[in-house]
């Protein structure tokens, strides 16, 4: 990430050449020269280069670990209190409140400042029919694990009885999956390219079941 070298050239002279700082911040050292008079201490920093561009990336479609319904998150206090005399119908959205969590991890970590905070994003494979493919789903490519609302929009309908308090239960079973990744990437005026790998890991909620409990109101 941080490409210089430190040449003594005459006894009085040393040349510092700057290849590049792929960090997204200043790069600082000090050095310290002498000779068989005196000695000095230099202070060098070397400012960050213009960030790369994502060229491509590619997924390992064929190897992946995938663990289907491997989790299973809970979420109570969900309810609907139904006043009247007849049965009245509550429609909710099991996947609003469940989220699916995206992580992306380097090789090495600071490679992510390679692509500096430009609002890249990148396409992410999914499975499909028992097959890892690509859909055409975009995440930013970061270090943070994301939590990306679920685009399942699937809604249920519960009939309540009359005079009736009825609490949910949701339970929620996540898919595990994990991939390795390769991005090309390259400096738009050097021309230098760098690959950086790592593995995707992501966690779909894909599933549910819901159990309730019935409290009638008193007469």
């Amino acid at each position: 990430m941080i490409d210089f070298t430190i040449e003594r050239v005459y006894p009085e002279e040393v040349k510092i050449t700057v290849g590049e700082n792929a960090l997204s911040a200043p790069f600082q050292f000090q050095l310290t020269a002498s000779n068989e008079y005196e000695w000095q201490e230099i202070h060098v920093e070397i400012s960050p280069a213009d960030r790369y561009v994502m060229d491509s990336i590619i997924y390992s479609l064929d190897a992946y670990s995938y663990d289907p319904e491997n989790k299973i998150e809970k979420k109570e206090g969900v309810s609907f209190h139904n006043l009247t005399s007849v049965s009245s119908t509550y429609t909710f959205f099991p996947f609003e409140s469940f989220y699916h969590f995206i992580k992306f991890k380097s090789d090495v970590p600071e490679a992510f400042q390679l692509l500096g905070e430009a609002g890249l994003t990148v396409e992410i494979p999914s499975m499909k029919d028992g097959y890892l493919v690509m859909n055409g789903k975009r995440v930013p490519f970061i270090s943070e694990q994301q939590m990306l609302p679920s685009s399942n929009t699937e809604q249920k309908e519960d009939i309540i009885p009359p005079r009736t308090s009825r609490y949910y239960t949701l339970l929620m079973m996540y898919d595990w999956l994990e991939t390795r990744y390769t991005l090309y990437v390259s400096h738009s005026k050097s021309k230098k390219q760098r690959i950086v790998t790592g593995t995707l890991q992501s966690r779909m909620p894909v599933k549910y079941n819901i159990i309730h409990k019935d409290i009638p109101f008193n007469n």
